[in-house]
């Protein structure tokens, strides 16, 4: 059997029944109950794996497969299937990204992050009304702006950051990392 008709199919079934995630910090970021930009949910990656907080500010661990399929542990086992820049849960209920904030390069940077590595440092970047914006450890925030290079600019911080594997390398010296120490 010739391995072009198996590869073939596989596209296929991938087209048909959704993504495949590439990572888990691929959900991270904002998302927003059935697309109503006044109701924000959100995916953090944290050091523990990751986590989702709902619109009413109630969070659950989560264990996600390579498929896809979600299943937020702390919230009576409720399951959902990502596909499309789309959460699908088994009590019917979706969460949604707002394209109109961000764009699938801008959400590289979206979530949980650590200054240095400390896990007692936790920083932050969401998705807001004009694009994304960035949350430092002690509470301070800048709008943001993403380079078709990939860097990103903390307008109101007058800074610059590199990503690279999961750090962003700011300007001033400091990094934020995607894991605690």
């Amino acid at each position: 059997m010739s391995i072009k008709p198996l590869i073939g199919l596989f596209v296929i079934l991938a087209a048909t029944y959704g993504c495949a995630l590439t990572s888990n910090s691929e959900l991270a970021g904002s998302w927003y109950l059935e697309g109503d930009v006044n109701k924000r949910t959100e995916i953090m990656d944290t050091a523990s794996g990751l986590e989702a907080r709902n619109e009413n500010g109630v969070t659950s661990r989560l264990e996600v497969n390579r498929s896809g399929t979600i299943r937020a542990l702390d919230w009576g086992d409720l399951r959902g299937d990502y596909n499309n820049d789309r959460i699908q849960w088994s009590n019917g209920s979706a969460w949604v990204r707002d394209s109109r904030t961000s764009s699938v390069s801008d959400r590289r940077f979206e979530g949980t992050w650590y200054l240095n590595g400390d896990g007692s440092k936790r920083t932050a970047i969401v998705a807001a009304a004009g694009g994304l914006e960035a949350h430092n450890e002690t509470g301070g925030t800048s709008r943001l702006e993403v380079d078709r290079s990939g860097s990103v600019r903390a307008l109101d911080w007058g800074l610059r950051g590199d990503l690279r594997n999961d750090q962003i390398q700011w300007s001033n010296g400091s990094v934020w990392t995607r894991a605690s120490r």
